[in-house]
């Protein structure tokens, strides 16, 4: 029999070997928290790995924070693996609202990245080379033997924690010495590494007081020089053999002494692309030997093995083995079955595949629906319900209604299999639209199946509608079965809503904008308490609720997805708030709609005109349709899937038009908020060619040259107190309430200035549409660019800029409602009077814009331009 020595040798040769083959990632635990390699009192590290480029996107915030709480998981580690891959594909804004969550709940938050590149052009450094000279493909790993290499590892730390100010920890992955240049050989290569270390450490510090380093590695490299430790332990089978955990644990255990006593986590790396062999046991094994043995364990990662669409794992077990609830988690789980959830059928997800996206397009949606029922040979049991979601987000209006009304028969039709009508209740839920609830409820009804019943509750609570809380609420009267009432007190908790925006309708067609009298200008702006101040709250706490306050966007703040495809107005204030936090009707009024997570409180009983204010994002309404509310009452709770906030709009509507179309007026003014801090003016200024997407380039030199109609669009933002979250001073990226700009000759004399008034915001009254998408798209480029173009990657949603586009207001005065035909204003550089003289002869020209925020506060900025259309007088 082999001794121990050599058992010990043959699992680090295994473990060698595996980690020069692939890739992986880790995550730490604090050193002044461990007692040993134990955090948290005692209990072992339990940590996940979630890839950057996920974040708010295939994975939405909320599931994150949810999975986290459910199975206790005290570490995280935002991978950004091949940082020149991921960090463009990352909403580092979305990071950074995550890391600030979890830091909350006291959830260590860690980031990783490995300093190389998926592509040799991707940057000009010197990479590792072999023996021939000549760079390994497979890899792209840096020499750090040079400084070029050295200084472009050591920005990308930079860049993430200027991004990240919520993070303080940096993990570095697998550093390994597989360069054989001259300088790397013969122990120069880990010498520089060691080096390039102690550099991160003092450049990094330099950004974060009480920065922490860790590294992945094989075992115990760079102990002195980090300040925790993450080596692999690799999840993958010898044939059908289980992964044998323990075996594995031994080798780290003997390598620890090692470690210079640093905190040591093993990692579970379970992801090997093709070449993946491990089950759900082996993972369960793991997580539950590696607690059991007191070192602890990191998950690598959440992705592949959560929303693992070939259905190799079962997730229940996995989290069961983490000691989280399924059931607090299972509403965001693609697949996930009613027994899934309940317990009432198959335990765990089945293996087999999904369907491609070709494959659903190319698909009717009948036999789809059929495959609910009778699955596809090598498809997994929710292949058919997975498609049908897909096809509905994917191939446009008219096939989701198509699909929304058959799931809508399948549902009442009781003579369809029970599978098929259990699964079509999850096909509506899915699609999200209000026209489902009243099958839902139906199939409340207790003359259905228990299973029935209980999974329709499931597809009710999924929708953010008063309608559906009362069909739940109805049936929580009369339901005398225990699973079924589990079902829906989970449901009417919002345990299965995934967003507040997911159960919105999409028609078909867009409704066109209705005639709405256009709002009367106030005689007195009267002062209100911000909507979660508690009514009889004293003086001096009022002041410090005043001082306190943070407003994360404002009116009429440019927002769009990343491609601009989908532009608008927002639309009032977003008050970063706690879920939960109570909300208070700032004025008396009565209650015109409450819906879509909105409650509307307008000053005027009946259809006649008048101003309003809508509540967004809150749930747990107190207030019904056409009650009279007296200030100070309490409507609701903020109940929101992302950074937890308030959003509230000043509106005018009427009659029937109430929560569908109203103006959005600027509410600023009402409310108390510190501000002394002026806008901030970028320069350069830039400048288009009018009424198009064509910028106009400077001269080699540097001097702008313009001649005929231009454009000219300036990024601003504003700031202060109450427009960043104090601790990291994340924010500071609200718009302006007024532009001035001024044209003026560099020679002769300086009264020949063009002196113009750009946008008002305060007076400026936008007309929105619920659902009115492409209309919104439309009226916003009177006033904006999109970002994409000037800034092709936007880092984060710290500090950002919006783009005016300051010419496009008539001669006479800032607009009080935007008109299409807005976007033909421009400078006129060619303009020439009434007697043919040009208004603006070629030559110098300096162009002056200030900028104001709604408190007052202004600032100036000034650019030089040459005129050159062939005219001097």
């Amino acid at each position: 029999m082999p001794n121990c020595m050599e058992v010990l040798m043959r699992r680090l040769l295994l473990a060698t070997f595996l980690m020069m083959n692939t890739v992986f990632v880790p995550v730490p635990i604090r050193a002044d928290d461990a007692e040993g390699d134990v955090a948290n009192g005692g209990k072992p590290c339990r940590g996940m790995v979630f890839l950057s480029s996920t974040i708010d996107g295939d994975i939405p915030i909320q599931e994150v924070l949810d999975f986290v709480e459910s199975g206790r998981i005290n570490t995280v580690v935002i991978d950004f693996a091949w940082i020149t891959y991921h960090w463009p594909r990352t909403d580092m804004q979305a990071v950074e609202h995550l890391a600030a969550e979890l830091k909350k709940r006291h959830v260590d938050v860690a980031v990783m990245y490995r300093p190389r590149v998926l592509r040799p052009n991707d940057a000009d450094i010197h990479y590792a080379v072999g023996e021939d000279g000549a760079v390994a493909p497979s890899h792209n790993e840096l020499c750090f033997s040079h400084e070029d290499s050295q200084a472009w590892g050591v920005e990308w730390g930079q860049k993430l924690l200027t991004a990240l100010p919520s993070v303080d920890r940096v993990i570095l992955y697998n550093l390994r010495i597989p360069c054989r240049c001259p300088q790397c050989s013969e122990g120069g290569g880990k010498a520089a590494i060691a080096k390039w270390l102690e550099r991160c450490r003092r450049e990094w510090g330099s950004l974060r007081s009480g920065l922490e380093i860790g590294h992945v590695g094989v075992g115990m490299e760079y102990a002195a020089q980090v300040d925790s430790l993450y080596p692999f332990l690799p999840l993958i089978r010898d044939g059908d053999s289980p992964v044998d955990i323990d075996g594995h644990l031994d080798v780290l255990a003997g390598l620890k002494p090692g470690a210079d006593g640093k905190p040591v986590v093993p990692l579970l790396k379970v992801c090997w692309a093709a070449a993946t062999n491990n089950t759900t046991d082996d993972v369960v094994q793991a997580v539950r030997r590696c607690d059991e043995r007191g070192s602890g364990s990191i998950l690598w990662y959440y992705d592949w093995i959560f929303h693992d669409r070939d259905g190799r794992y079962d997730l229940k077990a996995i989290l069961t083995a983490l000691g989280g609830d399924w059931s607090k988690v299972a509403g965001y789980l693609a697949g996930v079955s009613h027994e899934d959830t309940h317990g009432a059928g198959s335990k765990g997800k089945p293996t087999g595949q999904g369907y491609t996206a070709e494959e659903i397009r190319a698909t009717d949606t009948e036999v789809f629906f059929e495959r609910i029922v009778h699955v596809e040979e090598g498809r997994h049991q929710f292949s058919g319900l997975q498609a049908l979601l897909a096809k509905a987000r994917s191939d446009g209006a008219a096939t989701r209604d198509e699909i929304l009304r058959r799931a809508v028969e399948v549902v009442g039709d009781r003579s369809e299999p029970l599978v098929k009508r259990w699964q079509s209740c999850y096909v509506l839920s899915g699609i999200g639209d209000d026209r489902a609830i009243p099958i839902l409820r139906q199939a409340l009804s207790s003359e259905e199946p228990e299973l029935l019943r209980s999974v329709a509750a499931c597809a009710l609570g999924a929708f953010d509608s008063q309608e559906a809380r009362r069909a739940l609420e109805d049936s929580r009267r009369t339901e005398k079965d225990a699973k079924v009432l589990s079902s829906i007190d989970k449901a009417i908790q919002g345990e299965f809503r995934k967003s507040p925006d997911r159960t919105r309708p999409a028609p078909a067609e867009e409704e066109p904008p209705p005639i709405l009298t256009f709002p009367y200008e106030e005689e007195v702006v009267e002062k209100l308490a911000w909507p979660h101040e508690p009514p009889g709250l004293a003086p001096e706490a009022s002041e410090k609720l005043n001082r306190d306050v943070w407003v994360i966007n404002d009116f009429p703040l440019y927002q769009s997805d990343k491609d601009g495809r989908r532009r608008y107005f927002h639309g009032g204030l977003d008050v970063v708030l706690d879920n939960g936090t109570k909300i208070y009707a700032v004025k008396d009024g009565w209650v015109k709609s409450a819906q879509h997570s909105s409650v509307i409180i307008a000053d005027a009983e009946g259809a006649a005109p008048c101003y309003g204010w809508q509540y967004t994002h809150m749930g747990d309404f107190q207030v019904a349709v056409g009650e009279f509310v007296k200030k100070g009452t309490w409507i609701g709770k903020i109940d929101f899937r992302g950074l937890p906030h308030l959003h509230l709009s000043k509106v005018f509507s009427e009659g029937k038009h109430w929560g569908n179309w109203s103006y959005q007026c600027a509410p600023n003014a009402h409310f108390t908020y510190l501000d002394q801090e002026p806008p901030t003016i970028q320069k350069p200024f830039l400048f288009y060619e009018d009424n198009s997407e064509d910028p106009i380039r400077p001269s080699p030199s540097g001097i702008m040259t313009l001649r005929g109609a231009v454009d000219i669009v300036v990024g601003m933002r504003d700031g202060g107190r109450f427009a960043h979250l104090q601790e990291s001073g994340f924010g500071d990226r609200l718009g302006v309430a007024r532009i001035e700009y001024e044209i003026t000759p560099r020679v002769g004399d300086a009264k020949q200035g063009l002196q113009m008034k750009s946008f008002d915001f305060r007076k400026l009254r936008i007309r929105a549409g619920y659902s009115a998408a492409t209309y919104r798209t439309e009226l916003t480029k009177v006033v904006y660019k999109h970002w994409k173009p000037i800034e092709p990657t936007r880092i984060s949603g710290d500090k950002t800029l919006c783009y005016y586009v300051i010419t496009n207001c008539p001669k006479d005065g800032p607009p009080e409602e935007l008109d299409f035909r807005h976007r033909d204003c421009c400078w006129n550089t060619a303009e020439a009077d009434g007697d043919g003289k040009a208004v603006f002869p070629d030559g110098p020209y300096e162009i002056t814009v200030r900028a104001f925020d709604f408190a007052g506060n202004s600032s100036t900025e000034t650019m030089p331009v040459q005129v050159a259309n062939g005219t001097d007088k």
